[in-house]
């Protein structure tokens, strides 16, 4: 260790006495302790996790940047190793010169965290440690205001302290990026052990059960659960029990941690509404009966609703939860490992299961379509703030299609269609994201289709190029219609309600599978990007399917079903990763190629 320019940037820290004279212990410790065959020995790397847990989080933030900065590649050393391999002249020193750039080439914090993964606490201390640097990195990144290579992951915190003479010399984007350049090194080296360390060779899959499973993995569970939140003891064992199961990927080292997790249920269906596969959470049940005016109607139709009222035989197996509790571990592929494997075992211990589909959140949607909406509007109003007022009353401008490529002009034609719908409806553009949407629309829900008892769903593969290419092409607009009501149902059954609520709806199913489909190499959702780097594809889309407050302000309650075929996923997923196509069920592109847009030049 280059121990004056570490001591030195100690100094220029701007950190509390006590986490200064706790890091200046630990760089003592580092001096006077040789090195156990080339790495840290275990008595050292104790106190380097001793000393992190006692520091404030402006220490952490300052150690992680000594650590990135001076125990970083030696520079000198991969000179020297590329001298010697300049002057080698035999097969014996090119091979030793080789040796020598590698171990120059390697970070020194890189043996530490090696050191540190085999002492007892190792791993969760390096995941946390992890956690701590990506929340640097994305902090960083807002601080430089978004100026610099995206590649180029900056730094989060306050790192080391600088002269007041040098802060004014550099640009703000790039003094984070001079500061921030190490810690980029410091989170490779890291995802790179802990990639090896969970490796799926090292995982063991567990099948979680409510008598079988230690209680410390199902608290667990209940605190780590990141989709649907467990509302205690009595909703675990519901999710635990008849044709409920939750599998985890563990670690020998960390037997009680699901790194992640996966809630199942068998079904005799495709379910399209959340209470379907968890018909126990009453909040959920009784959101849809406050937004429905149906009373005891409601009650029957969830009755009829439940895939498990009866016993026919399951056939379809539901993924409608898939958790990872550790952020230290991102970018690791425990989930793709995880769904493999329960994908093979529910084939082997479940021979009827003949379908494997998720029921998800589209988490990214109202975001997006939020962002493009006040973008339409600057564009529409010359640059100046677009009101509701000004869009219902028709005085806007519209936007000139034959400027821009084709996808910009299909997705302004969809938002012009979406801004009449709402003008027919009566609605401002925020009550997509509230209940007073679903009350607009509430006898107008899709739901996938529905086999005679005993019988199960059967899905098209996504063998057929041209039934499941999302390459679609959109009918010429026309002023005033909606979009294709059939191509939009499953049902094929008569839609009833309020016209205008049903075009509204209509509009925007159509707009969640353009903004699902529409890809430039990578999916916008990040629960899509997931399903389909796994090889899934886009299967259903369900209108209605969470009515909670939270999933009404991320997706206006929608969800979707990726399909899993798992004699298709490896070529969907090489196809999707090389060229960012979205495999799509004929059901879903229908939707689109049924859309007639409105709007006017």
């Amino acid at each position: 260790m280059r121990v004056r320019p570490v001591l030195r940037a100690l100094g220029r820290a701007r950190l509390p006495a006590e986490d200064r004279q706790v890091l200046r212990a630990l760089i003592r410790q580092a001096i006077r302790t040789p090195l156990d065959d080339g790495d840290p020995p275990p008595p050292l790397c104790a106190s380097v996790q001793r000393a992190y847990s006692r520091l404030s989080a402006d220490g952490q933030r300052s150690f992680l940047t000594l650590l990135a900065e001076h125990l970083d590649v030696d520079d000198q050393a991969v000179v020297g190793a590329a001298s010697m391999l300049v002057m080698s002249h035999t097969d014996d020193a090119r091979i030793q010169a080789h040796d020598a750039m590698r171990h120059a080439l390697t970070p020194l914090h890189e043996s530490v965290f090696h050191a540190i993964s085999r002492q007892p606490g190792g791993l969760p201390f390096l995941i946390s440690l992890r956690s701590d640097v990506l929340k640097a990195l994305a902090e960083g990144r807002r601080r430089s205001g978004g100026l610099l290579d995206g590649r180029q992951m900056l730094s989060s915190s306050t790192m080391v302290e600088q002269g007041a003479a040098s802060t004014t010399e550099l640009p703000p984007s790039r003094l984070y990026s001079e500061r921030t350049t190490h810690l980029t090194s410091l989170n490779a080296s890291l995802i790179r052990l802990l990639s090896n360390v969970f490796d799926k060779g090292n995982l063991d899959l567990m099948h979680i059960t409510w008598n079988g499973s230690p209680a410390a993995v199902l608290d667990k569970l209940i605190r780590n659960e990141r989709v649907h939140a467990m509302k205690g003891w009595d909703d675990l064992r519901a999710r635990l029990g008849h044709r409920r199961h939750v599998f985890a990927l563990c670690h020998p080292r960390m037997p009680l941690e699901p790194l992640v997790f996966v809630q199942v249920a068998l079904c005799d269906r495709i379910p399209n509404r959340l209470v379907d596969v968890m018909p126990h959470r009453h909040d959920l049940v009784e959101t849809e009966l406050r937004i429905g005016e149906q009373g005891e109607d409601e009650k029957t139709s969830f009755s009829v609703a439940n895939p498990n009222t009866n016993e026919s035989t399951p056939c379809v197996a539901v993924f409608y939860s898939i958790s990872a509790p550790f952020d230290g571990l991102r970018g690791v592929p425990l989930g793709r490992e995880l769904l493999g494997r329960v994908l093979g075992q529910l084939q082997r211990n479940e021979p009827s299961l003949t379908a494997f589909v998720t029921l998800s959140p589209v988490p990214g949607f109202s975001r997006w379509l939020r962002e493009r909406w006040e973008q339409r509007a600057e564009s529409l109003m010359g640059g100046s703030k677009w009101t509701e007022e000004g869009s219902q009353c028709g005085t806007a401008k519209r936007p000139n299609y034959h400027e821009g490529n084709e996808d910009e002009r299909r997705e302004q034609q969809l938002l012009d269609s979406l801004e009449s719908a709402l003008h027919n409806a009566q609605l401002p553009f925020d009550a997509l994201f509230t209940t007073t949407l679903l009350k607009t629309v509430a006898d107008s829900i899709t739901t996938a289709p529905v086999p005679p008892r005993g019988q199960c769903l059967k899905t098209e593969p996504p063998h057929d190029k041209e039934k499941s290419s999302t390459s679609y092409s959109i009918a010429p607009w026309s002023l005033g219609q909606g979009p294709n009501i059939e191509s939009l149902s499953s049902t094929r059954g008569p839609m009833v309600g309020d016209p205008a609520g049903i075009e509204l709806r209509g509009w925007l199913m159509v707009i969640v599978v353009h903004y699902l489909l529409r890809t430039h190499g990578r999916a916008r959702d990040p629960v899509a990007n997931f399903h389909l780097r796994n090889g899934a594809q886009l299967a259903h889309i369900h209108w209605g399917a969470n009515c909670a407050n939270y999933a009404l302000a991320q997706s206006s309650g929608i969800m979707v079903s990726y399909q899993y075929e798992p004699t298709a996923l490896l070529a969907n997923r090489k196809e999707y990763l090389e060229t960012g196509r979205v495999r799509a069920s004929p059901e879903v592109v229908r939707m689109l190629d049924g859309a007639h847009l409105s709007g006017r030049q």
